[in-house]
């Protein structure tokens, strides 16, 4: 897919420097590998929001219930 971007005159000389220093084959590589930490670094927010809806769940007295059992077999 081709995609038209508009960059200040900072950050393409930041993609001139990462093909050129950077190992990067091309600025679409650079690209990809921006948006791939940009998805992985808001991993940690969707986790934290997955966690909140599961705990109002009602699986979630289950887990503590089988959570308690644990702990106590571990104890014997």
């Amino acid at each position: 897919m081709k995609l038209t971007v508009s960059v200040s005159d900072a950050d393409f000389v930041f993609l001139n420097k990462c093909v050129d220093e950077g190992g990067y084959a091309s600025w679409s590589a650079v690209i990809a590998r921006a948006l791939r930490l940009l998805r992985a670094a808001d991993l940690g927010k969707m986790y934290d929001e997955a966690f909140v809806e599961w705990q109002a769940g009602v699986d979630s007295a289950d887990w503590e219930q089988l959570d308690a059992a644990l702990r106590l077999h571990l104890w014997i």
